[in-house]
């Protein structure tokens, strides 16, 4: 993850975290420690992630 920037807590509670130089939306661990899983790359289309929701 590079530049994390904005993130968003789902009423689920799981934690999305943008990176904007990497250009990935990734979920983590509420703790923001652990990855869980890539939501979105550039190869989806995002480019400088700054905000999710």
């Amino acid at each position: 993850m590079q530049q994390p920037y904005g993130l968003l807590v789902t009423p689920a509670g799981q934690v999305l975290v943008c990176g904007r130089s990497s250009k990935t939306v990734i979920q983590v661990d509420i703790e923001g420690k652990k990855k869980i899983a890539t939501v979105a790359t550039q190869k989806d289309g995002i480019l400088n992630p700054r905000s999710v929701f």
